[in-house]
């Protein structure tokens, strides 16, 4: 377990994106899902995990999914919904504080925060440079759909009525959900070779080599 390097995802995706439309409060799920993240962080630590990397979530209000269902007046100056990755914001910034608190009872562990948010706004902001066409549209799902998102819940990618793309490398997002391969790759660059984690990667390595 020492010599291991854990990575717990992003908690909470799933039912933040359930969340619009409910009864439910942002804030009840803001806590439930850092909670979650925070019991699955101190049973590694308590089974011995020095290294651990936590990822906080990603700009939800930036997927084909919730921009197909959020009013076109509900954006921010990225095209995204406002209202959406303020309640993302929200997590990842009480998720952090929590990863400080951890910090300072563990001084012996490395416990780094993954800011996939900004590596996410990074790669948006200048998504050629990255070589995407599409910034806002899914590649696998309904392309005759109204909304300018290729996205329909009824039409979701695999079934009836949707189709693929002819080069996914070119879209940010696979089916309005799940981000493409080629998201996938400049993410993980960002997150390994650009400081989008802190501690960063290579802090993380050189604290390995000298235990």
């Amino acid at each position: 377990m020492a010599n291991t390097l854990f990575w717990i995802g992003g908690i909470g995706s799933s039912d933040y994106s359930r969340m619009y439309g409910s009864s439910i409060k942002s804030q009840y799920l803001n806590k439930l899902s850092v909670i979650h993240a925070c019991k699955i962080l101190k049973a590694l630590i308590n089974n011995g995990a020095k290294y651990i990397m936590v990822q906080g979530l990603r700009p939800m209000g930036c997927l084909p999914s919730q921009l197909s269902r959020c009013s076109p007046s509900d954006r921010d100056k990225s095209g995204c919904s406002a209202k959406a990755n303020a309640v993302i914001i929200a997590h990842n910034t009480l998720l952090q504080q929590k990863l400080e608190h951890f910090r300072h009872k563990y001084p012996d562990r490395i416990i780094s925060y993954v800011d996939t948010y900004g590596a996410y706004q990074t790669i948006l902001a200048n998504y050629k440079s990255y070589h995407f066409e599409e910034p806002f549209k899914a590649c696998c799902g309904a392309h005759d759909s109204s909304n300018g998102y290729d996205f329909d819940v009824n039409r979701i990618c695999g079934t009836s009525g949707s189709s693929t793309c002819q080069d996914s490398s070119k879209y940010i997002s696979w089916d309005g959900i799940h981000f493409t391969g080629a998201m996938n790759a400049q993410l993980a660059d960002l997150f390994l070779n650009k400081g989008y984690c802190q501690p960063s990667f290579q802090d993380i390595l050189k604290a390995k080599k000298c235990q």
